[in-house]
């Protein structure tokens, strides 16, 4: 049961994560972000393909290693990246 609140904050902050561009363009910080001609559709194409690659890899490893090791070694390589 406590599975269930938990996905529907994820897949919340997901789309908020998702919608954050699209939102800037449409306020009116078109200009400051430089977003002329197709530039918002590129950004959201690559956050996207980026997001499905990342994720197939994660499932991959989820299936081939042990759920210990693959979210000890994905926690190590998140601090490793800032």
């Amino acid at each position: 049961m406590l599975v269930l609140p938990y996905a529907y904050l994820l897949f919340f902050v997901k789309y908020l994560d998702v919608s954050a561009p699209t939102i800037a363009y449409v306020s009116g910080m078109r200009e400051d972000l430089d977003l002329t001609g197709n530039r918002l559709n590129y950004i959201n194409a690559v956050y996207e393909v980026g997001y499905v690659v990342f994720q197939i890899s994660s499932n991959l490893a989820l299936v081939k290693y042990p759920a210990h090791i693959t979210f000890h070694l994905a926690k190590y390589l998140r601090m490793s990246l800032r």
